[in-house]
């Protein structure tokens, strides 16, 4: 792909489907996206899942279970071992880790399914970032800059 533009689904897309939803997942592969986005949350019954809001409903996506998230959310929010097989040979997941703690065993579980060359990570912390790339070398690892966009959110927002 290099000298090319890639078309990259922030959030899974959010087109014609409920953003970080199966659905959304779906229809930004069917579009033809290359990339496609997604912030890894754990919830407190320790299930990895596709999430871009921290707090639902005012509740902590870590201080909920599962099923309790997807009520407050109002549908079903993609679990990690759902997505992942989804874009399989289709695309390459960006996997923006929220929860530094759980970078290792988030990245080990995307390359067992995807492959280290169907993955792209980012996370805030630049030490945890570092410590991962070291550990898994074959994986693109970024830490995002802080104040790269004067009046904007931080990039992986």
């Amino acid at each position: 792909m290099s000298g090319t533009t890639a078309i990259s689904a922030h959030r899974g897309g959010s087109e014609f489907a409920r953003s970080d939803s199966n659905e959304a997942y779906c229809g930004a592969l069917e579009a033809g996206a290359e990339y496609v986005e997604f912030d890894v949350r754990r919830t407190a019954d320790a299930m990895l899942v596709a999430c871009h809001a921290a707090r639902v409903r005012g509740r902590a996506v870590t201080a909920v279970s599962h099923s309790r998230l997807c009520r407050l959310a109002g549908y079903q929010v993609p679990r990690l071992t759902e997505v992942l097989p989804m874009l399989a040979g289709r695309a390459t997941a960006h996997l923006d880790i929220k929860e530094p703690d759980r970078a290792e065993e988030v990245v080990m579980a995307a390359a067992g399914i995807l492959g280290p060359d169907r993955l792209l990570v980012t996370m805030e912390a630049g030490p945890q970032a570092a410590a991962l790339k070291r550990r898994f070398p074959a994986v693109p690892v970024g830490a995002p800059v802080a104040g790269a966009r004067a009046g904007g959110p931080s990039p992986g927002t």
